[in-house]
């Protein structure tokens, strides 16, 4: 699989507002190897599946398109650990948009509406670094 360039640019206020931290740059660029397999169903429905390690998530990326999404979060780490998603820029949990719990060696499912923009995904217990969700139009 070739590696994806995911290039995220600067998000209107919209996104931002209500945001303790600080803009992001205009431009980021991630480099993504490992891009989260999504399986979209005939009636829109989209699943994402993603494993997190014990300071990584597997899945560098995930990309879908508006609608409800069902992530299916795997913890192969040695200890229970959680899944955040905020908007881009906004890294705390009072913006979080959904922060689901996953005990150690469980597979844990939420189901969310996700409208068009830029995300990012975090485990805050395992330290794991920012990785990007993009949410595209139909």
């Amino acid at each position: 699989m070739k590696p994806a360039s995911i290039f995220l640019l600067g998000m209107g206020a919209l996104i931002l507002a209500g945001c303790s931290s600080s803009a992001p740059p205009e431009e980021i660029v991630y480099e993504a190897t490992n891009p989260a397999p999504v399986v979209e169903e005939e009636n829109g429905m989209q699943y994402v599946y993603l494993t997190e390690g014990p300071s990584y998530f597997a899945e560098d990326s995930i990309h879908v398109r508006e609608g409800m999404v069902v992530f299916y979060v795997t913890n192969e780490a040695d200890k229970d650990v959680t899944l955040v998603v905020t908007p881009v820029g906004c890294r705390d949990a009072e913006n979080a948009l959904f922060k689901v719990n996953i005990p150690r060696g469980r597979t844990t499912t939420h189901k969310v509406e996700m409208k068009p923009g830029l995300y990012e995904y975090c485990c805050p217990i395992n330290q794991t670094e920012w990785y990007p969700l993009e949410v595209h139009q139909r």
